[in-house]
């Protein structure tokens, strides 16, 4: 019977381990909910007319596999760029943006650039792989910042496709496919 008492205790012990480990997770749960919401990274979206409102509706439905951001100068780029559920974005200005509604042949020249810059990041993303997000910045002097964030979170910056290659090759690759491989794999074993 001795033996039937201690199970008995060690199942209580047990039973009370699982409902303080159950109360903590609905403690956790009710702190997460009443969390505040995520504050929004603002954008310059709201300041286009509303000519150029309708003109990215229509960009962002030719084109729906990419995210369009409208960020100036004193936009937070990298936050935008971040917070975007896209494989590829094209962030522009609202000034830039503005000058492609008004002037077709210009629109054309930028949308040609940006379909190039989009097949650059294509090839780079494919030749190198972990790479989780790229956004091409349409510059407002008619030139294109390439911004790759890989998927370990470190961000590269380049002025050009060889520019972004040239950053890509220095990274050793090998050490970067082990450290991401060993991410998160930690198991933590003490009781």
């Amino acid at each position: 019977m001795v033996g039937i008492g201690g199970l008995g205790n060690t199942l209580n012990r047990y039973g009370s381990i699982v409902k303080r480990a159950q109360k903590n997770e609905k403690t956790q749960d009710a702190k997460e909910t009443s969390k505040a919401p995520e504050t929004k990274i603002n954008d310059s979206e709201s300041k286009l007319s509303a000519k150029a409102q309708e003109y990215l509706k229509k960009l962002r439905e030719k084109y729906k596999d990419y995210d369009f951001i409208i960020a100036n100068e004193d936009d937070d780029k990298d936050g935008l760029a971040s917070a975007s559920d896209k494989e590829y974005s094209v962030m522009i200005s609202s000034d830039e943006i503005e000058k492609m509604v008004n002037d077709e042949e210009y629109s054309n020249k930028i949308l040609g650039q940006m379909e190039s810059a989009i097949d650059s990041s294509k090839k780079l993303s494919d030749e190198f792989g972990y790479i989780k997000q790229m956004t091409i910045d349409i510059l407002g002097d008619g030139n294109i910042k390439f911004l790759a964030e890989l998927v370990s979170g470190k961000k590269i910056e380049a002025e050009s496709e060889d520019d972004m290659r040239s950053q890509l090759n220095e990274i050793d690759w090998e050490k970067f496919a082990a450290e991401v491989g060993n991410s998160g794999t930690k198991i933590d074993y003490s009781v």
